[in-house]
């Protein structure tokens, strides 16, 4: 989806990139293999991913809001990139 991220939702996702994005990359770079380019693409298409579905996630604590980063792995990660799952 390629919709509008309000100015406010884009502030907020933006401090939590700050927060988790070393941690969502090294997670990413086991999906990819190894590759970075797919592993940094692969944070980018999470981050969007919470930037439009960030109603549901807003007021999550800070440990909930990493999880759901996360939880996108390793299977979801899988479906972002187009490889196969892992198992």
């Amino acid at each position: 989806m390629n919709q509008r991220i309000p100015g406010e939702v884009a502030a907020q996702v933006a401090r939590l990139f700050v927060e988790e994005a070393p941690a969502v990359f090294r997670t990413a770079l086991r999906a990819a293999r190894g590759d970075r380019a797919e592993a940094e693409d692969l944070v980018q298409k999470a981050f969007q991913a919470a930037a439009e579905q960030w109603a549901t996630i807003v007021d999550c604590l800070p440990a909930r809001k990493r999880a759901w980063l996360r939880g996108l792995e390793p299977r979801g990660y899988a479906r972002m990139s187009g490889q196969p799952e892992p198992w």
